[in-house]
């Protein structure tokens, strides 16, 4: 089984992270997006999983050569396609998106995934060639986070707008807890949505284990999670 890890971006967050590791034991994972290192070619790290980048966003030049490789290795693997790129191209090269929107197309012609799992919903758009394609093989799945599903499509007709447009031709959704399936009952039948919470290292907590108490000076606070003012911590202080 091939499966397309879609996370926007190489470096990846640690519950990607855990993600890719995990399917990395019985299927044969790729991991899409965009670098932040200039190198033109494929990220090189050793990992379980293959990095597809789809170049750097802040350098056209990297961009463009992740499109021209990717076009011509889609050519040489299905020659039949020659007489559409053209006027795919001829689109693609208007914007970065575009340009990016294209290079993910191409990998997914060339490596033909069985499954694609896009981890945020926004980046559905991405993929709205592959999702109207009525001869696709591989099934697509969505997972929903916090924001992205409680927040965003409610502030932001655009956004509501080209869920209803995209959800439809999803396959399956993946939700992070009860809470936000919930939520994205709103969008699409709960029947179609699983939920599976965020990997956690249980070694990690039973090495934690305390055998001693007492009490502290100053009052600690622990928690999880990135050092990041969305996630509220001056509300929690």
């Amino acid at each position: 089984m091939r499966v397309f890890v879609h996370n926007g971006m190489l470096d990846m967050q640690s519950f990607v992270i855990i993600l890719a590791k995990e399917l990395s034991q019985k299927a044969k994972v790729y991991v899409t997006g965009n670098s932040r290192s200039t190198d033109l070619g494929q990220v090189k790290v050793k990992n379980p999983w293959i990095n597809l980048s789809l170049g750097n966003k802040r350098s056209l030049s990297s961009l463009i050569f992740m499109l021209v490789k990717s076009t011509v290795q889609r050519v040489v693997s299905y020659p039949d396609h020659l007489h559409k790129i053209g006027g795919e191209l001829k689109h693609a090269l208007k914007t970065r998106e575009s340009i990016s929107n294209m290079t993910l197309s191409n990998y997914v012609y060339i490596y033909q995934p069985d499954i694609i799992h896009i981890q945020w919903a926004t980046h559905l758009k991405a993929f709205h060639n592959i999702l109207y394609d009525t001869c696709r093989s591989a099934r697509i799945v969505v997972s929903w986070r916090g924001r992205l599903i409680n927040i965003t499509p409610n502030v932001d007709r655009s956004i509501a707008h080209y869920y209803t447009k995209f959800f439809p031709y999803v396959d399956g959704f993946h939700a992070v807890s009860n809470a936000i399936k919930i939520e994205g009952s709103k969008w699409v039948d709960s029947r179609n949505t699983r939920v599976i919470y965020t990997g956690l290292d249980h070694a990690v907590l039973s090495e934690s284990k305390k055998s001693e108490y007492g009490t502290n000076e100053s009052f600690k606070i622990v928690s999880t999670g990135r050092f990041h003012w969305k996630k509220g911590y001056n509300l929690s202080l």
